[in-house]
């Protein structure tokens, strides 16, 4: 099975358990995160805004809303390992339309990254 018919099977099965479309974008996003080189981990942010719960299971570090043009709009909030972190962003915003356009999934209309901490080398050994 390659990699694109694997993430439709999952999202399938996310779906199935009572996922949406939005919890779908939200793992797939959070999931395209963590894997970028550079990401040393997710922040549920400010007043543990950034988190999305859905089918019994919660992703911490990721949101997604509704915007008023009806699209939806991913907000990240990352932990980052010592790096130029607007390239960071860039490669980020890059792996989730990959993987979302792999998944067939509907793109975000935005996807807003805040980077709420450094890790330190010990941290990232972890």
């Amino acid at each position: 099975m390659s990699d694109s018919e694997t993430q439709q099977a999952e999202l399938g099965e996310l779906i199935e358990l009572g996922g949406s479309d939005r919890a779908a974008l939200a793992r797939l996003a959070h999931e395209a995160a963590l894997a970028t080189p550079g990401v040393a981990g997710a922040s549920r942010g400010p007043g543990a805004s950034y988190r999305t719960q859905t089918g019994g299971y919660v992703l911490d570090g990721v949101s997604v809303i509704v915007a008023a043009d009806g699209s939806y709009r991913v907000g990240l909030c990352l932990v980052a390992a010592p790096t130029p972190l607007h390239d960071l962003a860039i490669e980020i915003r890059r792996r989730i339309a990959r993987d979302v356009a792999t998944a067939g999934v509907d793109a975000p209309g935005a996807v807003d990254i805040r980077f709420d901490d450094l890790a330190t080398t010990s941290e990232r050994e972890r």
